[in-house]
């Protein structure tokens, strides 16, 4: 099987197949209802909904809560104080200020975009394993507790983010996941 020629994956490069989508709620599903029909019979509810939760919110986060931080063209912003600080309408150290919370603004954008693909990434990564352990567990033998991993992810994001708050004097960004699999970006 190729894996990409030995080149290294570019972020948001996804590998054919492992995409966060409805694919991937009915691949689980099906493997739970085929191999664990006991863990289906009751996981349809607290596993099944969790599962489903999880795929459904990472989604939410990647398509819509990660936009927020894309990118910024400050070009036009830095060119406007340049205009000002050239009419003499602004003192130096006033053009160095918004020059600086120009700079300061995109920063925490691209600091706050990385930890949110950390993440999503990290989180795609635990939902295949956890597809791949139900598919190959014995009847009714399959790992659970691989969803837990996605606490430790957050923990770790939500300690990223204080320092990122910290960092740029902000109110930190924050990810609450709950047991039914809501994961929620603040």
């Amino acid at each position: 099987m190729r894996k990409n020629g030995g080149v290294p994956r570019e972020p948001h490069d996804v590998e054919c197949g492992r995409e966060l989508n409805h694919v991937a709620i009915a691949t689980a599903m099906n493997h739970l209802r085929v191999r664990h029909p006991i863990a289906y019979a009751k996981g349809n509810g607290p596993i099944g909904k969790r599962y489903c939760n999880i795929i459904r919110n990472t989604i939410h986060i990647s398509m819509v809560e990660r936009t927020r931080f894309l990118d910024i063209n400050d070009a036009r912003e830095r060119e406007f104080a340049r205009y000002l600080y050239l009419k003499q309408d602004i003192t130096t150290d006033l053009f160095k200020q918004r020059l600086h919370r120009i700079f300061k603004a995109k920063s925490k954008k691209s600091d706050t975009r990385v930890i949110i693909d950390l993440v999503i990434t990290t989180i795609t990564d635990i939902v295949f394993r956890f597809i791949e352990d139900i598919r190959t567990a014995e009847s009714e033998k399959f790992n659970v507790g691989i969803l837990d991993e996605i606490n430790e992810i957050v923990d770790y994001a939500n300690t990223c983010f204080v320092e990122i708050g910290t960092t740029y004097s902000n109110a930190p960004n924050r990810i609450v996941c709950d047991d039914f699999g809501r994961i929620i970006l603040f």
